[in-house]
């Protein structure tokens, strides 16, 4: 297993690949067309196909771990529960939002062991940009320039302090009672 900021790299330029894929999707007139899943959410072409390229990417990287994806057939998550080290994946997280037209989905990786995050990835097709967290090791974005190359920013976190607004982001799609009394 390498080091965990080794993967960053790799991550990225997958990520970039899914996310080109994706906007081909996103940009071609009909292609945002959804069918029900069996818990009656949508899935479109996007989804199935970022998911087939991401499952073949996170196969090269680390061959040896499991992949649970949103997008996975229910076969495939036989003893997911015994797993201790597995990627987690959405391959493009917001799908309803892909559907509608309003650019807010996104691409989220993260590499999970013991039931606990080591990295996570949440890669933006449309700004070409990516959110990296790694524990201990901190944040930062990543933005993609014209040639494929990746310029770093690192992400500062500021305390919560009393009397200090706080920032919330939630979906529109998923605003119901429960998130509006959390948010009281």
């Amino acid at each position: 297993m390498r080091e965990l900021v080794d993967y960053v790299a790799p991550l990225l330029a997958l990520c970039r690949q899914a996310g080109e894929l994706i906007c081909r999707h996103y940009h071609a007139p009909g292609d945002a067309a959804a069918r029900a899943k069996a818990d009656a959410s949508p899935i479109t072409l996007a989804d199935t196909e970022s998911h087939a390229l991401l499952q073949a990417g996170l196969r090269a990287l680390e061959p040896a771990l499991p992949i649970l994806s949103e997008e996975s057939p229910p076969a495939t998550l036989v003893g997911r529960r015994e797993w201790r080290r597995y990627w987690l994946v959405d391959p493009l997280d917001g799908t309803k939002e892909f559907i509608a037209g309003t650019g807010e989905f996104t691409i989220n990786i993260a590499l999970i062991d013991a039931h606990r995050p080591l990295l996570g990835l949440l890669y933006l097709p449309l700004e070409r940009e990516a959110h990296v967290g790694i524990p201990g090791q901190g944040a930062h974005a990543y933005r993609c320039r014209e040639d494929g190359s990746w310029v770093r920013s690192t992400l500062a976190a500021r305390s919560l302090l009393p009397g200090r607004p706080l920032t919330v982001l939630a979906s529109r799609r998923h605003r119901n009672t429960s998130l509006d009394s959390c948010l009281a």
